[in-house]
Parts: C-alpha cells; sequence; structure tokens
C-alpha cells in the first residue's frame, strides 16, 4: 500500500542540524522546526547511474498561501524537509551532507517552492 503525503511541510535550516540519518533530524538545542502550511505536497524520487557512481534525487514541490518570507528572504539557503504521511511517519528530505535546496516563485495568492535534495547512493 502506497503512503499519501499530508499537507504538512516542517523544514530548518543546516546550521540549526545536530545531526541526520535515515528517517531522523536532530536540531541543535534551543532549535525547532519551522512549520509551513501547504495546499499541495508532491515528492518524486529519481536515481541515476553514471560512471562515477549513483545519484540520487527527490524533488518536493509545495504550493502555499501562507507567508512564505522566512524562505524567500532567504533565497540561497540549505534546508532539510521532514514530511509526514498518512500513517503519521516522517519522511526526512536531505542531510547534513546533501541538504536540500529550493527555488521558488511568488504568485499572488499562492507561492509555489520546489525543493531538490542529490546525495550519492
Amino acid at each position: 500500500m502506497n503512503k499519501i503525503l499530508c499537507n504538512r511541510l516542517e523544514f530548518c535550516f543546516l546550521h540549526e542540524v545536530d545531526f541526520t540519518y535515515p528517517g531522523t533530524c536532530k536540531l541543535k538545542n534551543g532549535y525547532k522546526f519551522h512549520y509551513l502550511p501547504t495546499d499541495e505536497v508532491e515528492l518524486t524520487i529519481s536515481s541515476k547511474v553514471s560512471d562515477p557512481g549513483a545519484l540520487k534525487t527527490e524533488t518536493v514541490k509545495i504550493k502555499t498561501g501562507a507567508d512564505c518570507a522566512l524562505l524567500t528572504r532567504i533565497p540561497i539557503a540549505r534546508v532539510i524537509l521532514v514530511l509526514t504521511t498518512s500513517e503519521n511517519e516522517k519522511y526526512i528530505v536531505g542531510s547534513t551532507q546533501y541538504p536540500a535546496t529550493y527555488t521558488y516563485q511568488e504568485k499572488i495568492p499562492v507561492t509555489e517552492i520546489t525543493f531538490t535534495a542529490n546525495s550519492c547512493i
């Protein structure tokens, strides 16, 4: 059975992270995840094998009508995302070694943000 992503996105900036490992992101003392309500969440995972090795790309596209000033005022930040499934499980996108970057398009009333994390597999 496929798990469905909820319209809930939490994220943190790389400098706020103590450590990550598969399925877990631990923040430094005094930091907490930033919550961004979304209208739509789409996760795409792809992999590519080449001579240097295998590359995994995770892309999260969201649409939100919420205030995105925290992200849009720092357009080159590196982040780690926490997505929640319909079974209340957490799915982590990005890591301390391979954080996600993002691009955005501010539209009224909805902002579209695309997060991309590449990692070696």
